[in-house]
């Protein structure tokens, strides 16, 4: 039956109903939006499930680049991952697959120029009723070549205590020579703190988060490649 033959008696009775099936409000126990009520964006699924995100966002060169923010089940109080101020992603549904791609400055553009690239993936899909959360980091990054590993190595050696912006940079370079397949790139990069800290301050945090990001990357890959 097409909608426009309804009784609008009808219509009026069944609206309710309707439109509280559609309700999505944050997930009450989300501590990244505990002052939000309603969700930026809902996702549907195939089997009718509904995922929403609350948070903050920002448009950038036309895309939009969400922090701060939690995903959640529909009708449900716990969240089912949550992102925080310092994390900048990219979301989208393809193929009734959510996926949170959070976004790296990875120094591999040319002339070792930092470049925002999505690295590290969640996907979520269902099973049935059951939802699935994978994660990733993408290998399909281009690489170091040989003559780039050994020019990120000998940028190390010119590096002096006490120039923690240039320290940070190589670091940075270190760890992408690591996941290029350089096992003296991981050496120097964890020799880096006792030869040129302590660091402290936004230093500090940089510093943590490469090496957090190392290990857990190291967690995730193997790597059989030695240089």
């Amino acid at each position: 039956m097409a909608l426009r033959s309804i009784p609008l008696f009808l219509l009026l009775t069944f609206l309710p109903s309707i439109l509280w099936a559609q309700e999505c409000y944050c997930a009450k126990n989300a501590m990244m939006t505990l002052q939000q009520k309603n969700p930026q964006i809902i996702y549907t699924f195939s089997n009718k499930h509904k995922i929403g995100l609350c948070g903050e966002y920002e448009i950038e060169n036309l895309d939009t680049i969400y922090s701060e923010f939690s995903i959640y089940e529909c009708g449900k109080d716990d969240p089912i991952n949550e992102w925080g101020a310092m994390e900048s992603c990219k979301v989208s549904q393809k193929d009734d697959t959510l996926l949170v791609s959070d976004i790296y400055m990875l120094p591999v553009g040319d002339n070792f120029i930092f470049l925002p690239i999505s690295f590290y993936i969640h996907r979520f899909f269902y099973k049935g009723d059951s939802l699935i959360e994978q994660a990733y980091y993408r290998n399909d990054i281009k690489k170091y070549t040989k003559s780039q590993r050994k020019s990120v190595i000998e940028q190390y050696k010119t590096l002096r205590r006490g120039n923690y912006d240039t320290t940070m940079h190589v670091a940075n370079k270190l760890f992408w020579g690591y996941v290029s397949g350089s096992k003296k790139a991981e050496r120097l990069l964890l020799k880096i703190e006792n030869k040129f800290g302590p660091f402290d301050g936004g230093i500090s945090e940089e510093w943590n988060e490469i090496i957090s990001t190392y290990e857990h990357w190291k967690d995730l890959n193997k790597k059989t490649k030695v240089n």
